[in-house]
């Protein structure tokens, strides 16, 4: 095998899996917290992307203004969606099954308003992704080091903001028993909110992101979806350091996969390891096995 080539593929690996790994961690809050399989979690990389667009390409505003309202655009979004639907139906003791299905239709409509207004083709920013950057036999575009740069300053915060005492256990709280949390005062469907907006601002992050690199079209929700599904459910869906790791992990397959046989074969394995997992460690990678009576 080639040395070098392995290494490549390795720092391209951990620069897609830092990207993965934001989208994990977004995924994870509300899976974590409202304990549903919210598919219109995948609207987010549709809508953030196409305000970019628009902002930068129709109205003519600098890039970074675009990316600003890109994001405030989706955290709003995220906001107003929990607030307007999914907070009535949880107060209403909705099963997570219909959830599952209103998620799935926000996420049609959504796509589908867009196609709809900017069309089905891809879309590509007037972005160069600069010079090379050597790192040794390690060569790295600028617009991926800047990429990876983004996604660890908001991994770490993120990070330091889950490891203080009161977030973890206000989340947990709001996963597990609600009514607890308004026992004590607190206000479920406030925390709702905020890890909706939390949510919608770190796929906008990654969804502008890679619309730099890759462009845009309006079926991007789905894969995005399920990248950020599969890296929790590989790291462990009770363990943010899961949700990073399985983003990291995924990359690294997705990229290394390669070196043995064809990337078309990458989301077989992926899957494949998914499955895997779940059958021999359904708690995932980094989570902890649950109590027989806490199950």
């Amino acid at each position: 095998m080639n040395s070098e080539l392995i290494l490549q593929l390795t720092a391209n690996g951990l620069a897609q899996g830092a990207l993965y790994a934001v989208v994990a961690v977004g995924f994870g809050l509300v899976y974590r917290s409202l304990r549903f399989f919210d598919i219109s979690y995948g609207a987010y990389f549709v809508i953030g992307p196409y305000i970019l667009f628009m902002v930068n390409n129709k109205i003519g505003m600098p890039l970074w203004a675009g990316i600003f309202f890109s994001l405030i655009g989706t955290t709003i979004f995220a906001g107003v969606l929990y607030f307007s639907v999914y907070s009535r139906l949880l107060e209403k003791k909705t099963g997570s099954q219909v959830l599952l299905v209103v998620s799935l239709g926000i996420s049609i409509i959504v796509e589908n308003v867009i196609a709809l207004r900017f069309g089905n083709q891809r879309i590509y920013l007037a972005v160069s992704s600069g010079s090379s950057l050597k790192f040794g036999t390690v060569s790295l575009s600028r617009l991926q080091v800047v990429q990876t740069g983004i996604c660890l300053f908001i991994l770490i915060f993120m990070s330091v903001a889950i490891r203080t005492k009161i977030y973890p256990k206000t989340l947990w709280a709001l996963g597990d028993d609600p009514e607890l949390l308004d026992a004590f005062g607190l206000s479920s469907r406030f925390i709702g909110l905020i890890i909706y907006m939390c949510a919608g601002f770190l796929a906008a992050c990654a969804s502008a992101l890679s619309s730099l690199d890759v462009g845009m079209d309006p079926h991007i929700g789905l894969p995005s979806l399920l990248t950020a599904a599969v890296a929790v459910m590989i790291g462990g869906a009770d363990s943010w350091k899961g949700w990073i790791f399985g983003g990291l992990i995924l990359a690294l397959i997705q990229n290394l996969i390669v070196v043995v046989i064809s990337y078309r074969w990458s989301s077989f394995v992926s899957f494949a390891l998914l499955i895997a997992i779940l059958l021999f460690k359904p708690t995932g990678l980094f989570g902890v096995p649950k109590r027989v009576e806490d199950v």
